[in-house]
């Protein structure tokens, strides 16, 4: 299991207008300078993650930028980056937000009830068949994205520290603190099917879980 502060991220993005988000945690590997700036974090995530995102989602979507908060030991005010011309790069009509792509997050500590997972909206029309997303899609630049949400990776330029992705469960027991017990990610696959609200509600787990 992972070690060091936590902190709860919201990816923020929009499409057609609409309010999208989707939620990860982040542990520190090593602390950032200063160690309370969740600002840090944001730009580390976005650093990671945010050019892997714009070819996921449908030119009539927006990724707005990253919100981080910790959580644990000791909450703190919120740190943003926000993201200037932030358009997806898939192109195709987009499809209604009540439809994503679903990445489970996996980790191998625990049986596979204590995985995660994320939902992202934005997606073209023109990457499914039916409700299957293209193979092609998924093996490519989604994959691309997926490889990002595992391992240590290291601070935006400018700024220092180390991070992970990881799950935390509050249906672990005993928890490892009141949050709930992190995991370490050690794959994040994406679902071939696309996910209607309806399904997506049947798969609240992860960070969703967590108040």
């Amino acid at each position: 299991m992972a070690v060091g502060d936590l902190y709860k991220i919201q990816v923020n993005a929009s499409t057609n207008n609409r309010h999208w988000s989707f939620g990860l945690w982040v542990q520190e590997s090593s602390p950032s300078t200063p160690a309370d700036d969740a600002a840090v974090i944001a730009r580390a995530v976005d650093a990671r993650i945010g050019t892997q995102l714009l070819p996921i989602i449908s030119t009539g979507s927006f990724y707005e930028g990253v919100q981080a908060w910790r959580r644990f030991p000791t909450p703190s005010l919120p740190g943003y980056f926000k993201k200037l011309g932030g358009r997806g790069t898939l192109f195709g009509d987009s499809m209604s937000n009540d439809n994503s792509l679903f990445i489970n997050l996996r980790q191998s500590a625990q049986d596979a009830r204590f995985n995660g997972g994320i939902n992202i909206a934005g997606q073209s029309d023109a990457q499914h068949q039916g409700n299957v997303f293209d193979p092609a899609h998924l093996s490519g630049v989604v994959k691309a994205f997926t490889d990002q949400l595992v391992g240590i990776w290291s601070a935006a330029v400018g700024d220092s520290g180390a991070y992970e992705f990881v799950v935390v469960s509050r249906a672990f027991t005993p928890p490892q603190n009141f949050i709930g017990t992190p995991f370490d990610i050690t794959e994040a696959v994406a679902t071939d099917r696309v996910l209607t609200q309806r399904r997506r509600a049947q798969k609240s787990r992860g960070y969703t879980n967590i108040p």
